[in-house]
């Protein structure tokens, strides 16, 4: 029963943590679609010679949001994945 209970727990903490990295990439998303909303909006009211640097640093903090969301879906993602099936299959096996 031992185990059963490890595999059950490992399967667990690998559906916690894919939902918790989903979640993640959620907000990353969210975060940079904001950024970008900020700086249209700033566009109308703000002094137009800072707009440049403004949007060049919107732009860096998107390439950077976008490569942490290819990471994370690249790497951690795919192997809680690869876990999860692994955990999966070993109890199919216990269960018989």
């Amino acid at each position: 029963m031992s185990d059963l209970q490890s595999l059950a727990n490992q399967l667990s903490w690998c559906m916690v943590t894919k939902n918790y990295l989903g979640e993640l990439n959620d907000e990353i998303r969210f975060v940079s679609k904001e950024y970008v909303e900020s700086i249209e909006r700033l566009k109308q009211n703000y002094i137009i010679e800072l707009l440049p640097d403004m949007k060049r640093i919107q732009q860096e903090f998107e390439d950077m949001a976008s490569e942490l969301i290819r990471h994370i879906e690249d790497e951690h993602l795919e192997y809680v994945d690869r876990q999860s099936q692994g955990v999966q299959g070993a109890l199919g096996r216990i269960m018989g």
